[in-house]
């Protein structure tokens, strides 16, 4: 008898438990969201539910006039759109890292394309933001940018603040993708395995 009352007991706690989990969970993404939203709309005077509704708005955020905008539209590529446009934007992604008029936003696409091909070793983003880094012309934001995605690329996460540049830059990393013969990207947009 006792043991049947122990086991009501303990599946009774283990559901309370999982419904206060749930609850809890379910909490601490509408947290996030609100964090989130708040986030963008201080960064960028609106959230990316302000201004995306479809993946075509994004791709046409990402030829926006506005450099705010644009920045925008780059973050939720990276972002809540990560999935659904898929590899559309690469190229313009790329364009914008290195003709963008908007040095914030040559640098947030540097950071992005850092991001989309994370732990991926692609050579040819690789180059890309080499090029960049080892640039004498380019902005220092941008050049920190670049190393920032550079590393995330090569599978070293970067830290939150972006690196003293040039004393914490590892220049054979920098130099080894440089050197390197770009070819078709083993990896998908995204870190899928796969050809493009």
């Amino acid at each position: 008898m006792k043991d049947e009352q122990t086991r009501k007991r303990a599946e009774e706690i283990t559901r309370m438990s999982n419904e206060e989990f749930i609850r809890d969970q379910d909490l601490r993404k509408r947290d996030r969201k609100r964090h989130f939203d708040a986030a963008t709309r201080k960064w960028f005077g609106s959230t990316f539910d302000d201004e995306f509704k479809s993946v075509d708005d994004v791709l046409t955020g990402l030829h926006a006039k506005e450099p705010g905008i644009r920045k925008l539209a780059l973050f939720a590529v990276r972002g809540p759109w990560r999935h659904s446009v898929g590899s559309k934007p690469l190229l313009r992604i790329e364009e914008m890292a290195l003709t963008d008029p908007d040095g914030n936003v040559r640098s947030a696409a540097l950071i992005v394309l850092g991001s989309l091909f994370s732990g991926s070793c692609d050579t040819r983003i690789g180059a890309l933001l080499s090029a960049v880094i080892r640039s004498d012309v380019e902005e220092l934001g941008c050049r920190q940018s670049a190393y920032s995605g550079l590393l995330n690329i090569a599978g070293r996460k970067p830290e939150l603040k972006l690196p003293a540049f040039p004393e914490a830059v590892d220049w054979s990393l920098v130099d080894s993708y440089l050197w390197r013969t770009p070819g078709k990207s083993d990896y998908r947009f995204g870190g899928e395995k796969g050809n493009q």
